[in-house]
Order: structure tokens, then sequence, then C-alpha cells
């Protein structure tokens, strides 16, 4: 008798990754660490939910420019493309506000920089707080996708450490981020599934 298991693509990478964090997640946003997401809690109540909101929903029609020409926060929940980005883009932005090469020079953005404020491990606590409400299998799967062509450190497309991302023979972030919105939507759009015949 001939059995047919089928399983999905995010089982077997999960079964092949040897404990290891994929590509583009970095050990230290890890949202199961739960000591880690109460930090981050509590760091994000008080310097992030006054833009981000309290639940993450982000502000109002974040769409759309405000009078000011700026952007509103968007929000960091399922609904937003917070989890479009590998941990080094979402740390690196964080820490330095919205500024090159993850925002074109002299962008303006109601995002401060948050690392005069915040040490860099309360920066990581705060991304595994936000990285624990993503839990829709869609958007993990989506997201695993994207990230599959970062490197183990997590720097997207092999860009460097954060001293040569002030090269400016650096591509824009834009061509990143729209492969990433590509790459989520393609995956969305089919279901991805092995089928192994195992004899019995």
């Amino acid at each position: 008798m001939r059995r047919v298991l089928v399983l999905t693509l995010s089982a077997l990478v999960t079964a092949c990754n040897d404990g290891r964090p994929p590509a583009g997640e970095d050990p230290r946003a890890d949202p199961r660490d739960t000591a880690k997401v109460a930090v981050g809690t509590k760091v994000y109540a008080q310097h992030c939910a006054a833009c981000h909101g309290a639940k993450l929903e982000g502000q109002p029609d974040w769409r759309r420019r405000l009078p000011n020409g700026r952007m509103p926060a968007p929000p960091h929940d399922e609904s937003g493309h917070t989890w479009h980005h590998p941990d080094s883009v979402l740390f690196y932005i964080t820490k330095r506000g919205l500024v090159p090469p993850y925002a074109p020079k002299g962008y303006e953005s109601d995002m401060p920089a948050f690392g005069g404020k915040l040490s860099d491990d309360e920066i990581w606590a705060v991304l595994a707080y936000v990285k624990s409400h993503w839990k829709a299998r869609e958007v993990l799967d989506a997201r695993a996708e994207m990230l599959k062509n970062t490197t183990a450190d997590g720097d997207p497309d092999h860009r460097g450490t954060e001293d040569q991302l002030q090269s400016p023979s650096i591509r824009s972030s834009g061509e990143h981020v729209f492969r990433g919105l590509v790459l989520a939507f393609a995956f969305s759009a089919r279901q991805l599934r092995i089928s192994l015949v195992v004899g019995g």
C-alpha cells in the first residue's frame, strides 16, 4: 500500500536549518524569546506606540501623505509592510532613522533615530516584540520567501557591513523593497506543496 504525504515548503525549511534562524532573521530579534519580548513590550509602549499605535496598527490612512508631505507612521502588525524587511534593515532604520541606504538622500520623515535613546539590546527587543505579532502562515511563508536571498548575517543582497552601507555604490533601497513586495504577492498567490510517495 502506498501513502502520499503532503508537506509544505516551510516545514521542510524548518527541518533543514539545523536550529539556526533563516537568513534575514537575526537571533537577537527572536519572537520566541519571552524575556526579550517582555522588554520589547515596555520599550515599544514608551517610545513607539504614540506613532505606530498601541496595537501596532499605525496611524490612520498611513499610505497617504500628510499635509506636510511626510508619510504617516505605518503599522507594524501584519497589515503593514514591516514584515517585508530583514531584521538588519529594521534595526538600522530604528537606530539611524530613514536615511540612505534605506531612504533617498534628503528624505523627510517623522521617524526619529533612536540610537541616542535606546541601546542596541532595547532595539532588538522591540523588534522581537513586533515580530511576535506576525503569526499568519501566509505572512510567515511570504517573509521566508523574501528573505531567502539575504545572507546568513541578515545582510540583504550582500550589501556589506554597517560602515559599507554608507558607500555611494550601493543600490537604492527602492529596488530591494520593490523586489520584496513582488515576491510577497507572487508567493501568496500560490500554495507551494511537495508530495512524497512513501511505500508501506
